[in-house]
């Protein structure tokens, strides 16, 4: 798609210029579900939507919402499945999971994208670096999207370690933030920054049992 390869390869992500370069590359992305998904089309149809009337950012609010329960019960396709390189799927913190195909060319345009909001942002670094992960442990069994994001952001540094506050035990996974407290106290004694990364409710949590135990620690802060 010509105007979502535009868009990915834009230097800033957070300039308002490229406002009408995301119109039209969202207009672009909507006609080609249209056209190459018979549910998606059938559902615009039916709210009398058309594609084509995507002219500004006014119009994007006008654009029918999915619930997600619809891709945990159903799947829809608007390419062969034979031509997605990697599936991946929701985290189903609810028991269903929805899943998800990326094709080359997603993959090549997400992956130019993340590169330059990473840089933009300075988290590329050849300082090394202990990362605590409120996240999933990696595992053959687990396909979910950010289980890959999480482990990817990890190799943004070198990595001197990577502790998880989910780990994969016995057919299933299970919250271990004594885990996560003692080795956050372990590497706040390291002369090499920490990165915490993951699901923020788990930050809290933390913070929460390091407040009631009365734990105060100071970690490695780089400019």
């Amino acid at each position: 798609m010509k105007y979502r390869r535009i868009l990915f390869s834009t230097k800033n992500a957070y300039s308002q210029d490229t406002n009408k370069i995301f119109v039209k590359a969202m207009k672009e992305n909507c006609e080609y579900q249209y056209i190459h998904c018979a549910e998606y089309r059938k559902m615009l149809d039916g709210m009398k939507f058309n594609p084509n009337n995507i002219e500004s950012m006014k119009d994007l609010e006008k654009l029918p919402f999915i619930p997600t329960l619809l891709f945990k019960k159903h799947t829809l396709y608007s390419v062969p499945p034979s031509r997605t390189a990697i599936r991946a799927t929701s985290s189903g913190t609810k028991g269903i999971k929805s899943e998800i195909g990326f094709c080359i060319s997603d993959l090549y345009t997400g992956l130019k994208m993340v590169l330059r909001v990473s840089k933009l942002r300075g988290l590329f670094s050849p300082v090394p670096c202990h990362y605590i992960v409120f996240g999933y442990k990696p595992h053959r069994s687990n396909k979910t999207a950010v289980t890959k994001t999480a482990l990817g952001a990890t190799f943004f540094t070198p990595a001197l370690s990577r502790t998880f506050a989910l780990t994969y035990q016995n057919g299933k996974y299970s919250l271990n933030l004594e885990n996560i407290l003692q080795a956050v106290i372990k590497y706040s004694n390291s002369r090499f920054p920490v990165r915490f990364m993951g699901f923020p409710s788990y930050t809290y949590f933390l913070m929460k049992m390091m407040d009631e135990r009365g734990i105060h620690i100071k970690l490695f802060i780089t400019s």
